[in-house]
C-alpha cells in the first residue's frame, strides 16, 4: 500500500510546477523513509508452492522430463502423515480421507498436522537427533538429550521463528561461577538445550564444525588440521571461527557447565592452532573481524549466524527442509554446501531463501513444499526422463527412520509402549532405536538385515500380530465383517491404503484355508508388516 501511494505521488510530481514538485518530492522522501522501515511481507505457503512449481517445472521442460502422475490421495495422506507427524495414519483417517470429496482437502490436512502436537513431536524428534546424536552412547547425555527434546517441543509450541531459536540456542546462558553452573543434565526432562555444549565437550573446534554444519550447510571443519582439499576454506579459516566458542567448560567433578567470558573484556579474541605457534584472531567465516564491545564472543557469532545477511543461514535451512520432504536436497548432501558441489536449481534455491528469511517461519516453508508440484508426484517411474534424481520428477522413495516405524507399528495394531527412559537399559522402544538408528549417523536411513530381521522376530513385531489379545482377535469380533472387509482394515492399518484386487484374492484364499480366521489375519498383517512398502515413504 505504501508503495502504491509512493508511485502516485511520483507521478503527481511529473504533472505539477517546479514549487509543488518540491513539495511533492519531500513528501515521496518521507513515503519512501516510511516504506523501507516497514517489516518485510512474510512469505506465504503460496508464495513458496509458485515459486518452486515455476523454476522446478520450467526445468522439467527444457530437459524434456515428463514428471510421474499425481500421487493418488491414500499414498499422499500416508506421506504427509510420516513426514510431518512422524507416523502413518491410522484406518479410520485414511478411509475419512479418502470419502471427502473436498478438492481442498490435501491442503487441510497439511495444514492440520503442521498445527497438530505430531508435528511439535516430530520437529523435536529430528532436530534432537540432529544436534546431539551422540546422547546413545553416553548415559548421562542421554537424559540432556531428553532435557534438549522437551526445549525443542516447546519452542514448536510457541511458533518461535527458526532464527530466535538458533540464537537462543547459541546464546544459552551458562554461569561464570563455577560452583554453581548450569547443570547439563539432571535426571529431569527440564526444557534446556545445554546437551548441545555438553555433547561437543564444549570444545570451540567441536561447536564450530556442529554449527557451521548444521546451520550453514559447509563442512569447514574439514580445514581443521589443514587447508581443505576441494572447497575454498583454510585452517586459519576454520580457527578463527572456533575462537568465538572459546571459554566454556565443565566445572571439575561436577556436572556444570561454565562460561569463563570475562564480562566487560574487549581485547581481541585469539585462539593458538594446535601443533603451531600461531595465534589466529577470532573471525566470521566471511573474513570480517568484529570488535567484542564488552560481548560474549558466543553472542557475537550467533547475531552472525542468523543474520539475514549471512549467505548460508536461510539458504541451509531451505535446502535441509527440502531435502527432508523431497529425499535429497536442491544441493546435495545437504552439509556440503560449496562452490564445488552446485545447486540444482540455482535460482530456485536462492529466491527460497530469500522468502524464508523474511519470517524465518518452518511449518509455512514446509506447506509451500508439500503442495508443490515435485512433492505431489507419485513415486512410480512411468518415464525414463524420470530417472535424474535433481530433476525431482518423481517423488523420491526413502526408508522410514527409526521413530517412524515404531509409532507406525505402534499405530497400526494399537499398542501401548513405555514412554523412553533414558535409566531403562533395554525395552522394546529401545529395541528400536538401537537397530533402526545408527548413533554415527541417527538419520541415515539405509537398511540392514538386522532391521529386516527385527520386523521378522522382534518382541514388539510379534506382540503386535499375536492372534490373540491383540487388535487382530479385536477385527475378528466386529459384528459381521465379510473376509474382503477385515482384508481390507489390515490393509488401511498397515499399509494405508485398500488392497488391489490381485492383493484382495489372494488374502482371502489364504483366509479360507488358515485354522482359524485370526491365524489367517496375523499371517496377513506379518507379510503386510515386512513388505518393502510398510517401511518405505513413498
Amino acid at each position: 500500500m505504501v508503495f502504491r501511494c509512493f508511485e502516485q505521488l511520483w507521478r503527481s510530481l511529473l504533472r505539477t510546477n517546479s514549487g509543488a514538485r518540491a513539495s511533492l518530492a519531500a513528501l515521496a522522501s518521507v513515503a519512501l523513509l516510511v516504506a523501507s522501515s516497514l517489516p518485510t511481507q512474510a512469505a506465504s505457503p503460496e508464495r513458496y508452492r509458485e515459486l518452486i512449481d515455476s523454476r522446478i517445472v520450467a526445468r522439467w521442460e527444457r530437459e524434456g522430463a515428463t514428471p510421474s502422475p499425481l500421487v493418488s490421495d491414500a499414498e499422499f495422506l500416508r506421506r504427509v502423515w510420516l513426514d510431518l507427524a512422524g507416523e502413518a495414519p491410522s484406518a479410520g483417517q485414511v478411509q475419512a480421507f479418502l470419502e471427502d470429496t473436498n478438492p481442498e482437502k490435501r491442503q487441510r490436512v497439511t495444514r492440520e498436522l503442521l498445527a497438530s502436537s505430531h508435528y511439535v513431536q516430530r520437529f523435536a524428534d529430528q532436530w534432537t537427533e540432529l544436534l546431539v546424536p551422540e546422547g546413545d552412547s553416553n548415559f548421562q547425555l542421554a537424559f540432556a538429550k531428553e532435557e534438549m527434546r522437551s526445549w525443542l517441543r516447546s519452542q514448536a509450541l510457541q511458533g518461535v521463528p527458526y532464527d530466535q531459536l538458533v540464537r537462543s540456542l547459541l546464546m544459552v546462558p551458562l554461569s561464570p561461577n563455577t560452583r554453581s553452573g548450569n547443570v547439563y543434565y539432571s535426571n529431569s526432562v527440564d526444557p534446556k538445550p545445554t546437551a548441545f555444549y555438553a555433547a561437543k565437550d564444549t570444545a570451540p573446534e567441536n561447536l564450530a564444525a556442529a554449527t557451521s554444519r548444521v546451520f550453514l550447510g559447509i563442512r569447514v571443519d574439514c580445514a581443521q588440521c589443514h587447508d581443505h582439499p576441494f572447497a575454498d576454506w583454510t585452517r586459519e579459516q576454520f580457527w578463527g571461527y572456533a575462537a568465538f566458542y572459546q571459554g566454556l567448560g565443565r566445572s571439575q567433578g561436577t556436572n556444570f557447565l561454565v562460561d569463563f567470558f570475562l564480562k566487560g573484556a574487549t581485547e581481541e579474541v585469539t585462539i593458538g592452532i594446535p601443533e603451531t605457534a600461531k595465534r589466529v584472531p577470532a573471525k566470521f567465516l566471511n573474513g570480517e573481524s568484529p570488535a567484542l564491545r564488552g560481548k560474549r564472543p558466543r553472542d557475537i557469532v550467533a547475531d552472525w549466524v542468523v543474520s539475514r545477511d549471512n549467505p548460508y543461514f536461510a539458504r541451509a535451512m531451505v535446502n535441509r527442509t527440502w531435502a527432508d520432504l523431497l529425499g535429497r536436497g536442491i544441493i546435495d548432501p545437504v552439509d556440503d554446501m560449496d562452490h564445488s558441489n552446485p545447486p540444482s536449481h540455482p535460482e530456485l534455491l536462492d529466491e527460497l531463501a530469500t522468502a524464508f528469511a523474511e519470517d524465518f517461519d518452518v511449518p509455512r516453508l514446509i506447506e509451500g513444499i508439500v503442495m508443490s508440484a515435485p512433492y505431489q508426484r507419485s513415486s512410480v517411474r512411468t518415464d525414463s526422463t524420470q530417472e535424474a534424481p535433481e530433476l525431482f520428477a518423481r517423488f523420491l522413495p526413502r526408508r522410514l527412520d527409526a521413530a517412524q516405524v515404531e509409532r507406525s507399528l505402534q499405530k497400526a495394531f494399537s499398542l501401548t509402549v513405555p514412554p523412553y527412559t533414558p535409566g531403562v537399559v533395554y525395552n522394546n522402544r529401545n529395541e528400536f532405536q538401537a537397530v533402526f538408528r545408527s548413533s554415527a549417523a541417527p538419520l541415515d536411513r539405509t537398511s540392514s538385515v538386522q532391521q529386516m530381521l527385527l520386523l521378522m522376530n522382534g518382541t514388539l513385531a510379534q506382540s503386535a500380530i499375536a492372534p490373540k489379545g491383540t487388535i487382530i482377535s479385536a477385527w475378528t469380533q466386529l459384528p459381521g465383517a465379510t473376509q474382503e472387509e477385515l482384508v481390507e482394515m489390515a490393509y488401511l492399518s498397515i499399509l494405508g491404503r485398500l488392497p488391489r484386487d490381485e492383493e484382495m484374492s489372494r488374502m482371502k484364499a489364504h483366509l479360507e484355508a488358515s485354522s482359524t480366521l485370526a491365524e489367517g489375519l496375523a499371517d496377513i498383517s506379518w507379510v503386510l508388516l515386512n513388505s518393502a512398502e510398510f517401511v518405505v515413504n513413498h
